[in-house]
């Protein structure tokens, strides 16, 4: 009886949830029709206007085709244009403009000469000015895609006299000009993927509703095989993110032509391939014949070629980057199969184990000092966490220091929830010295990545105390066993790393720092101790730049300089007011954490430290540059979560659980709305930069009232 019944249930469970869904795929159906374009229901009424070219006035000499087209360059003021509007008896509403580039198409050379990218553009940017007595209306700038017709917005109600254009190509100096409308109607646009998107808006939301069945569900329950891990949405997210990411990689063509700036690991595996650490490439005779090589002003102003980011020492060229990623992911392959791994390749894997190991240690943590965590709440966390990461900027610009800050950072999260997997083993009298390699040597790995980043072994310490020093019967003493299996990866890390460094530089503690090619003067910057405060502003404390234009965050210089300082790269702004959600778990973890849990207590306190310290020694080291977030990133959302699960409460009712749900939520939802923006945001290979056409098509996509 009890079977039928809990059958019966499931089947109302099943049915319920497929009403829901069907809800959902109404309401975005209503939504995507009515809402998103509702600029086609709003134009519906409009009397479009057709501008004969013949009527506008160019402020230089035009070409004029056989098909009635403009042709207009980029010199001279020749793509200025005005439209006389005083005969418009009716408000303006909108304009269409029919344009393209025509020969848009860069090259983008190394400081050797080497072409290695060619970003290619019909898109068009188009800037207007309306003019209404003596008063002058600027428009947002607009980038047009060269696919379609463009409809730019007028707000209000305008009765213009004059509109003054300026056209100008993205890629090229050649602009055709087709055609302008007046007050045209909005095309009907029916996006499969804002569709899909918001689909999976609502459905989080629904899954994540304060008053639904996941928070009851405990995260750790015996009674279930699964042990109470939500496995079916910790699988749909992981799945969803293998599928996104690749994709939005592959928009940023530099990732696909010239390997995203990761060549360095292609060509460090020939050269190990080879016998040798030194590249192949011969320096220029230029550079050769410099009296200070390391002098940025000097090679720039000389014209020298040289390679960027590389380390140049007695006539030859290093990577600079760490070589366990090229040990792991380049070498194999080409000694095995002859092939150079794709950049991209690489970059997706890591990008994936970043949130996947996230998972697994927030699990970890979770176990150990929240086990009455509601599996909602430990999701949403998770989220916040990878949010806080700002992943996507990794996908939208292509950075060459991407690849080993992720390796880094991967290495370190496994290595964390090994060293948690081993104290559970001993703790359940099991052998735990396999597992205190395995994650004493992936600890280790992490300086052959990012050597700055090693300081995050201090995290381990308080379990590698209850590990290798044992009170029993009052009476304490260590396991000489397990001090042996943590600390002799360390050493062979260590020796095999500084043997790499003295076979390149003759110093096995020299990374190849002082003999960068740059843009800074790395081996004339004197400490100073200004740098690091600047550092903190910059990283952690600066207010974020806004605007009113997709994507919302503006990157500026900070306008604070010192000599110490080797480089000032604009930013957005500080991770704690990028990240609301961050901000606010540091806070509950001052206001939050009790004396019982001094272990949780301690865990923040490092991740405090270590986040603190990385942000100084980046900002001494390397300066301020918006990339180096991920050095400190991981430290800092790790910071955040101890604020967090120490405010979790194992039996909260009432009013109290059901705002801190939805607080949770909120913030969550913030975290990640910012994250993906992050995806547009501006950089030196951005998506702009490199696809105009994608960029304009996803601005389109989230400005749907523009």
């Amino acid at each position: 009886m009890q079977e039928k019944q809990e059958k019966e249930n499931g089947k109302d469970s099943l049915a319920l949830r497929l009403m829901l869904w069907g809800v959902g795929i109404v309401a975005a159906l209503l939504a995507e029709v009515f809402v998103f374009n509702g600029n086609y229901w709003n134009d519906a009424m409009l009397t479009p206007v057709e501008v004969p070219l013949e009527f506008v006035s160019f402020a230089g000499e035009t070409v004029r085709e056989a098909d009635g087209s403009v042709l207009l360059q980029d010199a001279n003021d020749n793509n200025l244009l005005q439209i006389d509007l005083r005969s418009l008896t009716v408000p303006l509403r909108n304009i269409q403009i029919y344009a393209e580039c025509t020969d848009g198409k860069e090259e983008w050379r190394k400081r050797t000469g080497e072409v290695y990218a060619s970003p290619e553009s019909a898109a068009v940017q188009a800037r207007i000015v309306i003019t209404m007595g003596s008063e002058n209306r600027f428009l947002p700038d607009r980038l047009l895609a060269a696919d379609t017709a463009q409809i730019l917005r007028i707000p209000g109600q305008a009765h213009p006299e004059v509109i003054t254009m300026l056209l100008q190509g993205e890629k090229g100096h050649t602009v055709r000009l087709y055609g302008i409308r007046l007050n045209a109607r909005a095309p009907f646009r029916f996006s499969l993927l804002r569709f899909a998107l918001l689909m999976a808006l609502l459905s989080f939301l629904y899954t994540f509703r304060p008053w639904g069945p996941l928070w009851k569900r405990p995260l750790f329950d015996p009674k279930l095989r699964s042990g109470g891990l939500p496995v079916r949405e910790l699988a749909v997210i992981l799945l969803l993110l293998a599928a996104a990411i690749p994709c939005m990689i592959h928009q940023n063509t530099v990732y696909i032509q010239s390997e995203g700036g990761f060549a360095f690991y292609r060509d460090l595996a020939h050269a190990l391939a080879a016998g040798h650490t030194y590249m192949d490439t011969v320096p220029s005779e230029e550079l050769l014949a410099m009296e200070d090589p390391y002098d940025p002003v000097a090679r720039l102003e000389q014209g020298v070629p040289f390679l960027l980011d590389y380390a140049f020492y007695q006539g030859k060229y290093y990577v600079y980057f760490g070589i366990v990623p090229c040990l792991l992911f380049y070498l194999p392959l080409y000694l095995i199969f002859g092939v150079d791994v794709p950049g991209w390749c690489v970059l997706t894997l890591l990008l994936w184990l970043v949130c996947a190991g996230m998972a697994l240690l927030l699990y970890r943590m979770c176990r150990r000092y929240r086990p009455g965590i509601s599996q909602a709440g430990f999701l949403l966390l998770w989220v916040a966490m990878v949010s806080v990461l700002s992943l996507p900027q990794v996908m939208g610009d292509a950075n060459n220091y991407a690849i080993p800050i992720l390796a880094g950072n991967v290495f370190f999260l496994f290595a964390m929830t090994g060293y948690d997997v081993a104290r559970e083993q001993q703790e359940q009298g099991k052998n735990c010295c396999k597992m205190l390699v395995a994650a004493s040597l992936g600890m280790a790995l992490v300086a052959g990545c990012r050597p700055q980043m090693i300081l995050g072994a201090v995290m381990a310490l308080p379990v590698l105390k209850q590990l290798l020093i044992v009170k029993e019967e009052g009476k304490t003493r260590i396991e000489w066993k397990r001090c042996i299996c943590v600390v002799l990866p360390y050493l062979i890390t260590a020796v095999g790393l500084m043997v790499y460094n003295a076979v390149r530089f003759g110093n096995p503690f020299e990374f190849g720092t002082r003999y960068n090619l740059t843009f800074a003067f790395v081996n004339q910057s004197g400490f100073n101790v200004e740098t690091p405060v600047a550092g903190l502003y910059y990283y952690l404390f600066r207010p974020v730049q806004v605007s009113t234009i997709c994507p919302y965050f503006v990157r500026s210089n900070m306008d604070w300089s010192n000599p110490g300082m080797l480089a000032n790269h604009p930013s957005v702004g500080g991770l704690f007011w990028l990240y609301p959600v961050l901000l606010t778990g540091i806070l509950l973890f001052f206001y939050k954490n009790r004396k019982q849990e001094k272990e949780l207590f301690l865990h923040g306190l490092l991740a405090m430290g270590l986040t603190t310290v990385l942000v100084m020694v980046d900002a001494v080291m390397g300066g301020m540059m918006d990339r180096y977030k991920m050095d400190f990133a991981v430290f800092a959302t790790l910071w955040m979560a101890c604020g967090w699960l120490a405010s979790q409460e194992d039996a909260m009712e009432g009013k109290k659980v059901y705002a801190m749900r939805v607080a949770g939520l909120l913030l969550t939802l913030g975290a990640v709305a910012v994250s993906s923006l992050s995806y547009l945001m501006e950089g030196v290979s951005c998506l702009r930069q490199v696809n105009p056409e994608a960029y304009a098509a996803i601005v389109r996509l989230i400005e749907f009232w523009r």
